[in-house]
């Protein structure tokens, strides 16, 4: 238990957070079950689930909705004889959230953080997901399920059901490879955009840890949100490259990350794409063998604050199948160099005609010969529809 809570807190680190505590179902009452940071004071009494005299945790519990308290004077003003317990503490800002327990019943994450916040909404949705992901992974841990909290912190980081876009069909996969706590930073998004553009985006931060998972799906969010204000693909990735480096104060916690951002016009026939260090994704027009995009390589995520990045346009005909993957999928074992490529491009030579659902099971179960250590692998396969053909008069 005490390897999984560390793993938890290093996990909302990178959120900012410099202290934890959950209060869950525990022999049958309502009760702290882990802390990390918080005084004893403060446990006891910003984690009490009582109702009366109040905590963040004990409304959280009560009204099944977060808590979020901003600075050390919000907090006085909404919880006077908490006031004392806060005296000195490396806590200023906190936010509590409940999270489902066992037997139905609710519980709370109490996170601290050292400095005053804002709590945009972005955050509060991101720290409401991980509160909810960290008490599961905690309840499955007293029963040794190392591997399925692993899993399950992922998959609650990626995008739920099917991706769905005009004009677009498309098909993703998610492959672990990697056991037990380790956790892979690989993920993937789809985001439809004005005037029927849809936008693919496929990465991989560094590290196989919760750390490298919670950046992950800050680093996903934030593509998003740069995304969906009309970016483009070397402007998206200028802004993500500066916002994690930003982040990457202390060289020992630095974390790096490889994307590649596509933008898919349909009804225009055109592609536009940025590549951060990721590699290439590979087209399958119609009636042409598959090629590899290698264009603009730009340096990967997090490294200079200066570094421009450059968008490479080039023809989407009705038809082109598009194919976009993380390295555990392309790496080999460099025994034969490329034969894990290879084998690629001849399953989508040959399965043109295929659903992308199909031909994505087809390409994860294409022959591999996978490196000493193997690594998570992310996919997608986006086909751009054929257009209807023009009523009758």
């Amino acid at each position: 238990m005490d390897a999984i809570t560390a793993a938890a807190w290093a996990g909302l680190a990178t959120y900012g957070a410099n202290s934890l505590l959950i209060v869950t179902e525990h022999d049958g009452d309502c009760t702290p079950v882990t802390s990390y940071g918080f005084g004893p004071d403060a446990t006891r009494l910003l984690g009490d689930p009582a109702p009366s005299p109040g905590s963040p945790v004990a409304d959280a519990i009560a009204g099944e909705t977060a808590v979020f308290i901003g600075s050390a004077e919000d907090l006085a003003v909404c919880y006077p004889h908490l006031a004392a317990a806060i005296t000195g503490s490396a806590q200023r800002a906190w936010a509590a959230v409940p999270v489902p327990g066992a037997k139905g019943r609710i519980g709370a994450c109490l996170m601290g953080f050292a400095e005053p916040r804002r709590f945009a909404t972005g955050e509060r949705a991101l720290l409401v997901a991980a509160s909810a992901l960290l008490a599961q992974s905690l309840q499955r841990a007293r029963y040794g399920s190392d591997h399925a909290l692993a899993r399950d912190l992922q998959r609650g980081l990626l995008p739920r059901g099917p991706l769905l876009a005009p004009g677009v069909t498309i098909a993703a996969r998610y492959k672990p490879v990697t056991s037990g706590l380790e956790i892979g930073g690989d993920f993937y998004d789809a985001i439809e955009l004005t005037d029927g553009r849809v936008a693919l985006v496929i990465g991989d931060v560094q590290g196989h840890n919760p750390i490298a998972a919670s950046m992950m799906g800050r680093l996903r969010m934030v593509v998003h949100a740069y995304a969906r204000e009309g970016h483009g693909p070397a402007e998206v990735m200028t802004r993500a490259n500066q916002w994690l480096t930003e982040l990457n104060t202390d060289p020992d916690m630095a974390l790096f990350a490889t994307c590649c951002f596509v933008v898919i016009d349909p009804a225009g026939g055109e592609l536009e794409m940025c590549r951060a260090g990721h590699p290439a994704p590979v087209l399958a027009s119609p009636g042409t063998a598959p090629v590899l995009l290698d264009q603009g390589d730009d340096l990967l995520l997090g490294v200079d604050p200066a570094e421009q990045y450059t968008t490479v346009k080039v023809p989407l005909p009705a038809g082109t199948t598009l194919m976009l993957a993380t390295d555990g999928l392309l790496e080999d074992d460099s025994r034969e160099p490329d034969c894990n490529l290879r084998a690629l491009l001849s399953v989508l030579e040959d399965g043109s005609a295929d659903e992308v659902e199909t031909l994505a099971d087809r390409l994860l179960a294409s022959p591999q010969r996978l490196t000493r250590h193997g690594d998570d692998i992310a996919l997608m396969v986006a086909r751009v529809e054929q257009p209807p053909p023009p009523a009758s008069p």
